[in-house]
């Protein structure tokens, strides 16, 4: 047994909020949590003082109460209740504790066992596709990446539970719900991990948003509703690359969600004193290789497209070269032609050579 196998830390207990001293008996029954009456939020809540104990929430005059559970608490500073448009990122506050960032958040860093980061923003509809660079492991360190819900324990490595999907360092194994499978290649440093996510259309997001959020006594939670029922989404699959080659499909038929791509290092902090780093490519700049093609499915989306259109910045003019806007083909401006690349690919498959195959053989 490895270092790396030993670091599987059990989830944290959630969060509940204390029920107002003089609630209604049948509320109380009917509530799964502590139950409060809160006045809905039209948008992100703001500061509003409490009066006579009973909690509130920002929104228009005359607005109904309503009877809610209240679920995990959530900061004022939070990146769910931003407004606006913003990046894709790797998220500041939907990461582990021991995971550091840096000041453009797509370099992940940590020492210790498995924390996973996951990124800003994420989809449940749609071909997407980002890269990893392994930057950095030493001598105990190990990866996971891929793709996760919100649902999937921040404490443990990608694929620890069914909220996420994996491809590991170690041995090139797959991981979900714990279990490990053989599949492709072991990667190490140096190495760039594709991450490839199709989810057909049909599936529903289940994801909270700030028109979620109410306040209670000063604090800002988000509702929860009844339970989910989500179904398996068929046609859906992860697959991964090794430096451009495709290790094939991962896994197949997913849960319908909302999945974010993904990160977890893990390092013994015993023995190795530097820190394990990779950094994420979301597409703004190109990829260091062609997304792989895979037969019947579309060309895939970098991952940085899912921030949807910037406001009010031409195609192309992005600030950064060769950004794709939302729902319009690629462009020029220094980032490889994403549609053009798979065409290319799925010619090869069909066994017809392109210009340049053999100076790319001899690289290889």
């Amino acid at each position: 047994m490895t270092a790396e196998q030993t670091a599987e830390p059990a989830p944290t207990a959630g969060q509940t909020a204390p029920p107002p001293a003089a609630e209604p008996a049948a509320a109380a029954a009917q509530a799964a949590h502590a139950a409060a009456r809160v006045m809905q939020a039209a948008g992100p809540p703001k500061r509003r003082k409490n009066v006579k104990g009973r909690a509130t929430a920002a929104g228009a005059p005359g607005s109904q109460e309503e009877l809610v559970r209240l679920g995990p608490e959530v900061a004022r500073t939070s990146e769910r209740l931003r407004t606006g448009w913003h990046p894709v990122q790797l998220s500041s506050d939907d990461k582990a504790a021991d995971i550091e960032l840096d000041a453009a958040q797509l370099t992940a860093s940590s020492q210790g066992g498995y924390r996973m980061a996951r990124a800003t923003h994420g989809a449940f509809s749609g071909t997407w596709y980002y890269e990893v660079r392994i930057d950095r492991l030493g001598r105990t360190g190990a990866a996971r990446v891929g793709w996760a819900t919100r649902q999937a324990e921040l404490n443990a490595p990608v694929g620890a539970d069914e909220h996420g999907f994996s491809y590991r360092s170690i041995e090139g194994s797959k991981v979900h719900k714990a279990w490990r499978d053989c599949y492709g290649e072991p990667y190490g440093e140096g190495d760039v991990i594709g991450c490839l996510l199709h989810l057909p259309e049909g599936g529903r997001p289940f994801e909270l948003t700030a028109e979620d959020v109410v306040q209670y006594r000063g604090k800002l939670y988000f509702k929860e509703g009844d339970p989910a029922a989500p179904q398996l989404l068929a046609g859906s699959f992860v697959a991964f690359a090794r430096n451009g080659v495709l290790q094939g499909k991962a896994y197949e038929d997913l849960t319908e969600g909302t999945y974010f791509p993904a990160v977890s290092l893990y390092s013994n902090r015993q023995v190795q004193p530097d820190s394990v780093r990779a950094t994420v490519n979301l597409g703004e700049r190109g990829f260091a290789f062609p997304p792989p093609a895979v037969q019947g499915c579309p060309p895939p989306r970098p991952a940085c497209e899912l921030a949807g259109p910037q406001p009010g910045v031409a195609n192309g003019q992005q600030g950064q070269p060769g950004v794709v806007q939302q729902g319009q083909q690629p462009g020029s401006g220094g980032r490889a032609d994403v549609k053009q690349l798979h065409e290319q690919q799925q010619q090869q498959v069909a066994g017809q050579p392109q210009a340049g195959d053999k100076a790319a053989m001899e690289a290889d």
